[in-house]
């Protein structure tokens, strides 16, 4: 077995710390906050102030693991709470795109639709959502012309993150869906692999 180097973390360790998490959570999570120095910073102080720590694991030099050790010698691994059931987040899009395009689907699909946001205009477009199984989302601007229907931005965020069937976002109020455009966004894969531990 290889050596672990083990020791409490400190601010000189924070990018560090932020460069592995940051790698970790690309690898094994679609949606996650990303960390950075000043989290760690944060962290660090937060632990402190309720008598606890963080724990580095290095082996060869690198990080390997971190826990969080907390008054009365127990060690929890960061990230591994077991919870009962999954946390209620509020879900806010800023950048409708770039969600779209972190997307996998069930099929083939191809649709052309109108996206309202009364808060971030830069949402509010036609969009064309097309890809595979395989590829993934393909997307491009869509024309009024060829849209399908209208979604807020709130009823797709419902969608994308499995907390509302296509056919219950229809219901919400300016949401207006031709049945292949429900067909289609069917077959979006919703979001599933979430790492978001913040309370904000």
């Amino acid at each position: 077995m290889e050596d672990l180097c083990i020791k409490e973390a400190t601010d000189a360790d924070c990018k560090e710390l932020a460069e592995f998490a940051n790698k970790y959570l690309a690898e094994h999570f679609q949606i996650f906050a990303i960390r950075d120095k000043a989290y760690y910073q944060r962290l660090l102080k937060e632990y402190k102030s309720d008598g606890g720590s963080l724990i580095i694991f290095r082996k060869d030099g690198r990080i390997v693991d971190c826990k969080r050790c907390i008054p009365g010698g127990e060690k929890v691994a960061e990230g591994e709470e077991v919870l009962e059931e999954p946390p209620k987040i509020m879900i806010r899009i800023v950048d409708v795109r770039r969600i779209l395009m972190s997307l996998s689907l069930r099929s083939l699909m191809g649709v052309c639709f109108q996206v309202t946001d009364p808060i971030i205009e830069e949402n509010n477009r036609y969009l064309l959502l097309t890809g595979t199984e395989f590829s993934g989302v393909m997307l491009m601007e869509g024309k009024p012309e060829n849209s399908e229907g209208t979604i807020t931005i709130a009823a797709l965020a419902s969608i994308i993150f499995g907390a509302e069937t296509v056919d219950e976002a229809c219901q919400e109020k300016d949401v207006q869906m031709s049945e292949r455009m429900k067909e289609e966004l069917g077959k979006i894969i919703p979001l599933s692999k979430i790492y978001l531990n913040e309370v904000v």
